[in-house]
């Protein structure tokens, strides 16, 4: 009688870690806000891969890019490091969208753009999103985890 209960006991247990573990990987993660941010905030961490959004204040499909971004499973989303520059009224953010487009040789013309890995999107599209998508898993699994950011120091400093 007593292995009974203690199998029930060791079921329950087990049981309550299950649900404990499920809950815990819905646990909601920091939305992504189009903030002006600067340069000097971009961070590299072992754990996550940066995105880089370059964006203009009022933009319609920068917004619609967001909320895109927004509804990505927790499970992208918390290994995601998401920056992001207004460039319409922020001249060192428009002067950083440029220098980027000349050095990597990108005809950067309009926003949203955006960077994930060495993959870039300009504008924003209804089938954008499977790509974004795509592009951000296969970021993830890639060994070279340098983006098109980093590309750009090294070339900056040549």
């Amino acid at each position: 009688m007593k292995k009974v209960g203690f199998c029930i006991f060791l079921s329950l247990l087990m049981l309550s870690l299950g649900v404990g573990i499920y809950f815990l990987s819905l646990e909601e993660v920091s939305s992504f806000e189009l903030k002006d941010g600067q340069e000097s905030d971009i961070s590299f961490e072992t754990n996550k891969i940066n995105l880089y959004l370059f964006y203009g204040k009022g933009c319609p499909h920068c917004e619609e890019m967001i909320v895109y971004l927004n509804s990505l499973p927790n499970s992208l989303k918390r290994k995601i490091n998401l920056n992001t520059f207004e460039v319409w009224d922020n001249e060192e953010s428009f002067t950083l969208f440029m220098d980027m487009g000349e050095k990597l040789d990108i005809k950067m013309k309009s926003v949203p753009f955006l960077f994930v890995g060495d993959t870039y999107f300009e504008g924003f599209r209804e089938n954008d999103k499977k790509e974004i998508k795509n592009a951000i898993k296969n970021y993830l699994k890639s060994k070279d985890k340098k983006d098109l950011y980093q590309k750009y120091l090294d070339l900056k400093t040549e």
